[in-house]
């Protein structure tokens, strides 16, 4: 267990004197909601009600904890507490309350919590608390599932004596404005469900003792030595640990692989849909001539993919690439259709936004009809008569028709236009005189 909050004096955030402020060690806790945003555009009122109601269900685990609230910001809040083992112990109580109460909410009701737990240094002035350590512990809450604890390897190494956490280890994660990977922890599940079996067994070992002790006074030791004789309840031992050594589940035989493929029309089928256009190259490049049309068009399609990493590498929710127009005032929530917008998340997977509501995958994930459109939103940001637009105008076609091949992209059938290019792909910009 972490050692007892000095409870003697209220618990209080530190606080800076100066304007220019000051730092100080702190174990941060930032409580986030999974899909938040999505509930908050359906109906804010109620998203902002139903955040604030468990903010106040929290608020007594994060007092007992000796923590207190920082800041807040439309979906998470931060936590100050003085050990890295008071935020987790805050952390898995808040959690358990949560799944206490969830049974009794309706289900449209029931939010999705997670949490990122970091120990380091925030600058602390009169109006605001800052500093990178926020920013961590936010990206290591959105490394979690709904439900989940995540935590940075600062935070395993000094909570650990405490509390015998087991966890899952993610790997190093780069996330956006942090010179170096960040190594992710997540709290096994094992974790989670003994830590509320704990407070449950030691809670019923304190009204054992508060029934001896009534006995005591009111019967004597007769009485009580005749009361346990009947209901002899075996405390936990001294030594006992938050969390079981649990076998390791048998790992599922991985999957055969595919066989090698055999023609151009198997590798080009086999690798494009999974994206791996090296892969493409090399089999060509061993199974063929390197300069043949098929080995030329897979370093087009190459080097388009290059293009739209590089291009969503600068997008953010904030900052999203605009693929096409939004969908008109009043669209029914669940209608689908071509995205109209995409960015890259802290992750790095790429999220693409439709009147349906938003999807996130994998870059190599995302399937072709909408990397074209990405392409296209490109294509319209350069100018008509740039180098670069014509290449990227001439590639287009090249990376229909390779996808086409393989069975992955059908245009649309459409009128011709005047300079007798399908609607599907723009003109070609218009040469200038040299």
């Amino acid at each position: 267990m972490p050692p007892e909050p000095d409870n003697a004096t209220e618990p209080t955030a530190p606080s800076g004197t100066e304007t220019e402020g000051r730092l100080t060690l702190a174990a941060l806790v930032c409580d986030g909601v999974a899909n938040f945003g999505a509930r908050a555009r359906k109906d804010g009122t109620r998203a902002a009600a139903l955040l604030s109601r468990d903010r106040e269900l929290a608020a007594p685990c994060v007092a007992r904890h000796g923590g207190v609230l920082l800041k807040t910001t439309e979906d998470m809040a931060f936590l100050y507490f003085d050990s890295a083992a008071h935020a987790v112990a805050a952390a898995l109580e808040i959690r358990q309350a949560l799944a206490e109460a969830a049974p009794t909410l309706p289900r449209d009701e029931i939010l999705g919590h997670r949490f990122g737990i970091h120990l380091g240094d925030v600058m602390v002035t009169d109006a605001n608390v800052t500093g990178p350590s926020l920013d961590i512990a936010a990206h290591l809450q959105s490394q979690a599932a709904a439900g989940e604890i995540c935590l940075s390897r600062t935070v395993m190494e000094v909570a650990k004596p405490y509390l015998d956490l087991q966890a899952v280890y993610l790997g190093s994660r780069q996330f956006p404005n942090l010179p170096d990977a960040l190594p992710v922890f997540r709290l096994a599940p094992e974790a989670l469900e003994l830590a509320a079996g704990s407070r449950r067994r030691r809670a019923v070992w304190r009204i054992v003792l508060i029934i001896t002790a009534a006995l005591l006074l009111l019967g004597g030791a007769a009485g009580a030595l005749a009361y346990f004789k009947k209901n002899a309840v075996k405390p936990p031992p001294p030594d006992a640990k938050l969390v079981k050594k649990t076998a390791a589940p048998a790992k599922p035989a991985p999957p055969k692989p595919p066989p090698p493929p055999k023609t151009v029309d198997e590798a080009r089928k086999l690798f494009l849909a999974r994206q791996d256009l090296a892969g493409l190259q090399q089999w060509l490049g061993k199974n063929g001539d390197g300069s043949s049309p098929a080995a030329q068009n897979a370093k087009i399609l190459g080097e388009l993919q290059v293009r739209i990493k590089d291009r969503l590498a600068t997008t953010s929710m904030a900052n999203p690439l605009l693929l096409g127009p939004p969908p008109p005032a009043g669209t029914a929530r669940g209608k689908t259709g071509d995205p109209f917008r995409a960015w890259r998340e802290a992750d790095g997977r790429i999220t693409l936004e439709n009147p349906g509501g938003r999807q996130t995958l994998k870059l190599q994930d995302v399937p072709f009809k909408n990397s074209r459109l990405i392409l296209l939103a490109l294509l319209k940001e350069l100018p008509p008569d740039s180098p670069e637009a014509q290449k990227l105008h001439r590639a287009l076609p090249v990376a229909e028709e390779e996808y086409g091949k393989a069975g992955l992209f059908t245009p649309v059938p459409t009128a011709r236009t005047g300079t007798g290019q399908t609607a599907a792909t723009p003109p070609a910009p218009s040469q200038t005189a040299p």
